[in-house]
């Protein structure tokens, strides 16, 4: 068995996100453009900047 220990929740970065929004890192791959699953919260009335993603992005939206 394998256990898995995951940084704190973060504050979402300001020059990212408008308002207050939450991260939890789940996974990250060993290299920046390797795969990464974060889990987002935004409180009401957040939201996120418009960006891109140089290798796409696949949003599951809950």
């Amino acid at each position: 068995m394998e256990i898995f220990r995951h940084p704190p929740t973060a504050k979402g970065p300001a020059a990212t996100f408008t308002g207050e929004v939450w991260v939890d890192l789940i996974h990250s791959g060993p290299r920046p453009e390797n795969a990464r699953l974060n889990v987002v919260r935004f409180a009401p009335g957040a939201r996120s900047h418009w960006h891109s993603h140089r290798l796409g992005q696949t949003l599951h939206i809950l």
